[in-house]
């Protein structure tokens, strides 16, 4: 009779003790898996850190993804982990032998110290600390491909490209700009002509752009970006945002005065 009276309450109801041991048991696996995404985050933190170039390239969500900045989740998670497992080992008996939550606990210390890590390798080196060889990974090819690219980082061309002859610079094969996104783009025969014309080409850029809206640029902070046997110049943010597809080399560009321009009485802007 006492053995039936412990396995029912007074309505006729089995306890509900194993579905609360149920319960703590999903709730340790989840502290546990949060404390490993601390982990996970906290080692990609530190891997794009030393070698930022190590997500580029690897499809759309490893893009998207390398364009995130992850420190901070890592972080959070690492201190989400730690007072939940160091919290659940004081407040339950049980938790206090439990081997997954002392691994929570020590796993979560690990992902706040790679966090941290990488927070401060980042702004000692904020470029990274090893730095590949500029690539020119551009569908220089297929002008098609090429086109969706530029359009996709800076936005659509709406005015349509518009070509400057390059006759005046030898070993340049094409010069296309969009005056709607702002954006220049340059091809070259070789690498030579590219070290040659990369200077020039990213100081007239301003100029060119302009020439071929019929009005000034009110926003002229640009960056360029480079590879073996090509050049764009555009908006910060779109050059950045192709880097994440092409590789090459970010550098900054002055915004160059009209003084010196001879773009629009060389008349050489043509649809």
């Amino acid at each position: 009779m006492e053995s039936a009276a412990m396995t029912v309450d007074d309505g006729g109801q089995k306890p509900s003790r194993p579905a609360h041991t149920a319960l703590r048991v999903i709730l340790r696996i989840v502290i546990f898996l949060v404390a490993l995404a601390s982990v996970l985050l906290g080692c990609v933190d530190v891997v794009r850190a030393i070698r930022p170039s190590v997500l580029v390239g690897h499809g759309p969500f490893i893009t998207f993804f390398s364009n995130l900045y992850p420190v901070v989740p890592a972080f959070v998670c690492g201190i989400v982990g730690f007072i939940l497992a160091f919290g659940a080992k004081i407040l339950s008996g049980k938790a206090r032998k439990s081997r997954i939550t002392t691994a929570s606990i020590l796993i979560s210390i690990l992902g706040i110290l790679l966090s941290g890590a990488a927070f401060t390798t980042t702004h000692i080196f904020p470029e990274g600390m090893i730095h590949d060889a500029p690539q020119s990974t551009a569908p220089l090819n297929d002008s098609e491909e090429l086109t969706e690219r530029i359009d996709w980082a800076f936005g659509g061309c709406d005015s349509g490209w518009a070509t400057i002859d390059p006759a005046r610079f030898p070993g340049v094969s094409y010069i296309n700009v969009c005056s709607s996104n702002n954006t220049l783009f340059v091809a070259y025969d070789s690498p030579k002509q590219s070290v040659a014309y990369q200077g020039i080409m990213a100081k007239k850029a301003a100029e060119y752009i302009e020439a071929s809206k019929g009005s000034a640029i009110k926003d002229k902070t640009f960056s360029s970006l480079s590879g073996d046997q090509w050049l764009v110049v555009g908006p910060k943010a779109g050059v950045k945002k192709l880097h994440s597809l092409w590789g090459g080399t970010i550098d900054p560009v002055s915004s160059p005065g009209k003084d010196s321009s001879d773009i629009t009485d060389d008349n050489d802007v043509t649809k």
